[in-house]
């Protein structure tokens, strides 16, 4: 393949600067490895997903997922669990390129966004690795030039074999640029697409019935700093919704005792469940310790609120898109902690509700027990969840078609 010539020059140029910026020591595979390289949090949290949905199916894939410390937000240690890989690439030098590509031996590559790292990715492509360009916008294609004189970046484009662009006006670039038209499709926005846990049907029936009809709200993984302001909201809203039920599963080390001295001072009238109990009409407050009440809860409730987020003190530890993709709308503090990512794109879709102190949190929970209210937010976050399965099935089956092709020929070489 003939190198065009800014690539050459880029090469050349970027050849005179100390050859920093790409990791290479540590253990590796006895296998070449599924190479993911994510440019920010939320795509890094996409690429783990489906790094769990191919070895889910396929164990002996080894995956490593790369990242640029220069654009994640949140700190990306280099770590080895399993048969996941994850290391940082900041760096483009091509003596550090041929280091990276000689260790771990990747067989496809998966690239998510742009920034694109000239070197790599021609030296790789050269290799004869297949590689895959996803959620790609304009802003990731490089500068307008002259078109005799692409700049680098937008030059090495071309190496990629399937380009999924976020829009028409990029796939209109892309084909521009010279891309032909049938490595090109127009795909949303790749995120993390997480399986809800799974509840037994009659179970859920069952309870259902039990409620009666009766509207219910319900706090996931609630953290003791949280429970005043919480319980102080449900007072306030019993007062006008006197049927209103809220459902506490407590977060870990949130002792029970705890919570129910807190829920005396309230005053409010509380039983402990567990699933096939009965619900007492009178009760105000169920609190849940069962592990598999929130699968049971998300499903029931029109109305989550999210624990964790409430209070600085602990980080949540329930991702949004469980509660999204099974059709409750969610309630949440400004503390979103390691799903930030995911709250802000479900945010920008109208699918949660951010909420800051006790009088605003009845305010909004009296609103959403308005089936109509409740119903928009949760389709929203619905949408948000289901948009890019597709592209993830897709990119799952890319990557193993192409995995197996390059072990292949290897064998074969």
């Amino acid at each position: 393949m003939i190198r065009p010539l800014s690539l050459t020059a880029y090469r050349a140029l970027s050849a005179r600067k100390p050859p920093t910026g790409i990791a290479v020591a540590g253990p590796r595979p006895d296998r070449p490895v599924i190479w993911f390289h994510a440019t920010t949090d939320l795509r890094a949290a996409a690429l783990l997903d489906l790094a769990d949905r191919l070895q889910s199916n396929r164990p002996e894939l080894p995956v490593l997922l790369t990242f640029d410390r220069r654009e994640l937000t949140g700190p990306r240690p280099a770590s080895h669990q399993g048969n996941v890989y994850e290391i940082p690439l900041d760096g483009d030098h091509p003596g550090a390129v041929t280091e990276f590509l000689d260790h771990w031996r990747p067989a496809v590559g998966l690239w998510t966004g742009g920034n694109l790292m000239p070197n790599l990715l021609s030296t790789a492509d050269a290799r004869g690795v297949p590689l895959i360009l996803a959620d790609i916008d304009e802003s990731g294609l490089g500068r307008e030039v002259l078109p005799w004189l692409p700049d680098a970046e937008r030059a090495v484009l071309r190496v990629f074999r399937r380009v999924f662009a976020l829009d028409i006006a990029t796939f209109t670039r892309l084909q521009r640029i010279g891309l032909p038209s049938d490595s090109l499709q127009v795909a949303p926005r790749l995120q993390d697409s997480l399986a809800p846990p799974p509840y037994p049907e009659e179970e859920l029936t069952e309870t259902g019935e039990t409620l009666a009809g009766r509207p219910v709200w319900f706090a996931a993984g609630l953290c003791a700093s949280e429970a005043v302001g919480l319980l102080t909201a449900h007072r306030q809203t019993v007062r006008l919704a006197h049927r209103l039920l809220l459902v506490i599963t407590p977060a870990d080390g949130f002792d029970r005792s705890t919570l129910h001295a807190l829920l005396d001072g309230a005053g409010l009238r509380y039983a402990d469940w567990d699933p096939g109990d009965p619900i007492d009409e009178f009760a105000q407050v169920l609190v849940a310790c069962d592990p598999d009440s929130p699968a049971l809860w998300f499903r029931l409730a029109p109305i989550s609120i999210m624990g964790g987020t409430l209070s600085a003190d602990e980080d949540p530890t329930i991702h949004p898109f469980i509660p999204a993709a099974l059709g409750s709308a969610i309630l949440h503090g400004s503390h979103t902690g390691p799903f930030a990512a995911s709250y802000e794109r479900l945010a920008q879709a109208g699918g949660t509700q951010l909420v800051r102190g006790a009088q605003h949190l009845g305010d909004v929970v009296l609103r959403l027990i308005q089936p109509e209210e409740s119903a928009r937010m949760a389709l929203a976050g619905w949408d948000v969840v289901t948009e890019g399965a597709w592209l993830v099935d897709r990119l799952s089956d890319l990557v193993q078609d192409f995995y197996d092709k390059t072990e292949t020929a290897d064998e074969t070489a």
